[in-house]
């Protein structure tokens, strides 16, 4: 009997150690922190602006030429080049300070008609200038490839927020003369082609530039 009542009690003290454990364990202080973040992002400003012109004021006085030459007049309908003179091609100027990376890009395609010959051989007395630089050649092929190579390497990267208008590289400029010679064989070749233009094949240039601004894959890293 007493055991029994000793196993009671023990049973009935079990349970109220267990009630208190859990009442006191729902009162104990805990660390406890709290963060939170907001922020915001708004579309990245662009604003790049490409201006190409073509000049109208077609025929220029080649700036070779010396003060014993007499100054070359060209009066036409049309862009003609001529002994000591050419013409302007194009202006092409970028502006804007994107807030992302860019690259410019320049293409060119230069043209020839197949008549640039004399006696079935390439004459080519045509001088290009892109930026102040001169470019010629004595094949139509060799000077093809000098002007769409001397133009295609003004592309290039540029970090986010640089003002374009600020570089030089934008500021791209082309034009074309004819070399003027004192030649004897150069003045018959000279005279050959404009013999061609006068007889309705006359032998043309056209030059094609496109500018492209892309926006690079560029993301800051964490």
């Amino acid at each position: 009997m007493k055991k029994n009542i000793m196993m009671r009690l023990s049973a009935i003290l079990l349970v109220a150690v267990l009630l208190t454990t859990c009442v006191i364990s729902g009162t104990w202080a805990k660390f406890v922190e709290t963060g939170s973040a907001t922020d915001e992002a708004q579309v990245a400003k662009w604003g790049v602006e490409i201006t190409a012109e073509t000049p109208d004021d077609d025929e220029y006085q080649a700036t070779e030429l010396t003060a014993d030459e007499s100054a070359v007049t060209v009066v036409a309908d049309t862009k003609v080049l001529a002994p000591g003179a050419g013409v302007k091609f194009a202006s092409i100027n970028v502006t804007g300070t994107p807030e992302v990376a860019v690259k410019v890009t320049y293409t060119a395609t230069l043209t020839f008609s197949d008549n640039w010959k004399v006696a079935g051989v390439d004459y080519m007395p045509l001088v290009f200038v892109i930026n102040g630089t001169e470019y010629k050649d004595t094949t139509m092929a060799g000077l093809k490839t000098k002007v769409e190579s001397a133009i295609a390497a003004y592309s290039k990267e540029y970090a986010a927020d640089t003002d374009l208008s600020t570089k030089v590289a934008e500021e791209l400029t082309v034009s074309c003369y004819w070399a003027y010679s004192t030649s004897a064989a150069d003045d018959a070749k000279d005279t050959a082609l404009g013999d061609l233009a006068a007889a309705g094949t006359a032998p043309t240039v056209s030059l094609t530039i496109n500018c492209t601004v892309t926006q690079l894959d560029v993301y800051p890293t964490v």
